[in-house]
């Protein structure tokens, strides 16, 4: 089943409606939808643009979420956190950081989510191993203002956060590079790991551009509403 016929189905029975509702709900005296018509599109076949726009209307979601397109089902999501008190002390500078990081996470959610079950789920995995990265950084620096400078470095070392490099400078980690040698299963073959590393450091000059330290709580806000809105789905 396509994933517009499977959203279809979805839709239907979350709203609890037969086939036979939905016909009824989607004809006009123009033109009569049928129950054949229903569980055609729900095996396979597309309906016109205009009983899709009807479709969409109906269930109050997108056509590109309909269509598969998008894994979100209405475009809430960003302009909800474009709007949240998240950005009310940011600069013009910072909001078009912030901006990008968001509209660059969700490009990248909605391409793999395209493309199978397994890549959408590699993905997902991988941006939430970045995200606990940036969790653990930023729990060490809300508590810095109870240690001193000395235990605080101490204690990113500690988390794997930084490292000292050969000139005994601290370094911050690059979380996504990590990924290639890590151990947590991220559901993927060599090639679609790759694909996945590819598409997060594409992605991390946005979240270095804004993962400095008084932006790092938005940060994880940003990622933790993203990624809690809308899950992977169990089969495809």
């Amino acid at each position: 089943m396509d994933k517009f016929g499977k959203r279809l189905k979805e839709l239907r029975e979350e709203f609890d409606l037969t086939q036979s509702d939905l016909a009824s709900n989607l004809s006009t005296k123009e033109h009569v939808v049928s129950t054949q018509n229903i569980s055609y599109w729900e095996n396979g076949r597309e309906p016109s643009y205009d009983i899709l726009v009807k479709i969409a209307d109906r269930f109050n979601v997108t056509t590109d979420y309909l269509t598969g397109r998008c894994p979100f089902r209405d475009y809430s999501v960003q302009m909800e956190l474009k709007n949240t008190e998240i950005f009310g002390s940011m600069d013009a500078h910072e909001k078009k950081n912030a901006y990008a990081l968001i509209e660059n996470i969700f490009t990248n959610l909605s391409n793999f989510h395209n493309q199978s079950t397994q890549h959408y789920k590699s993905f997902y995995n991988a941006l939430n191993l970045v995200n606990e990265f940036y969790f653990e950084l930023l729990e060490s620096t809300l508590s810095q203002d109870r240690i001193t400078e000395e235990d605080y470095m101490k204690e990113l070392l500690d988390n794997g956060i930084i490292i000292l490099d050969d000139n005994s400078q601290y370094k911050l980690i690059d979380p996504v590079k990590l990924l290639k040698n890590s151990n947590t299963p991220l559901n993927s073959t060599s090639k679609l790991r790759d694909e996945i590393i590819s598409n997060l450091n594409n992605s991390y000059q946005d979240i270095l551009s804004f993962v400095h330290i008084k932006r790092l709580p938005e940060y994880y806000t940003i990622i933790e509403k993203l990624t809690s809105t809308w899950k992977p789905e169990k089969d495809q």
